[in-house]
């Protein structure tokens, strides 16, 4: 089994004590497969989600581009869930799967429909999907029991890492 370093028990004492989020529950699954579902009480849940999916970057040993799209992807999500559902958690999945590794965020808010806005350039907000959009080779949402669901995936090759 694999778990990244310095994500799960050591991920509070690894960022700075003013944006720690609260990790609520850790989860090493079959295969290369890591979940981490963190308390949204604070802002800092887009930085321990980035911060998370880049150990397991590491730990694959991906390459430095595709691994900075993941970190900007699982930011977008996990920001969206913070910014448009009264989530109390968010629970970031990470899987190498052959060919692509895919990340996922959950949030536990009403269910709502998943809408992309039209670009507008003048715009201050408004471009997270579009970003992840352009940066993963698909990308889709599903709702579940009590929330939403929304995945991309990258085409990268994992190495490294327990499998």
């Amino acid at each position: 089994m694999f778990t990244p370093p310095a994500t799960c028990d050591d991920l509070r004492r690894a960022l700075p004590r003013r944006i720690a989020a609260r990790v609520v529950a850790r989860r090493r699954e079959r295969g290369r497969r890591v979940a981490i579902t963190l308390d949204t009480a604070t802002t800092s849940v887009p930085a321990a989600a980035r911060r998370f999916v880049r150990e397991a970057a590491q730990e694959w040993q991906l390459p430095s581009a595709q691994a900075d799209d993941l970190v900007l992807i699982v930011s977008e999500l996990a920001t969206n869930a913070l910014i448009h559902t009264r989530t109390s958690t968010v629970t970031v999945v990470v899987a190498c799967l052959p060919g692509a590794v895919v990340v996922s965020v959950t949030d536990r808010g009403p269910h709502k429909p998943l809408a992309v806005p039209a670009a507008d350039n003048r715009a201050e907000h408004g471009r997270g999907l579009h970003i992840v959009d352009a940066l993963s080779q698909r990308w889709g949402h599903a709702r579940t029991g009590t929330g939403t669901r929304v995945w991309a995936r990258v085409a990268v090759s994992c190495r490294g890492g327990a499998a």
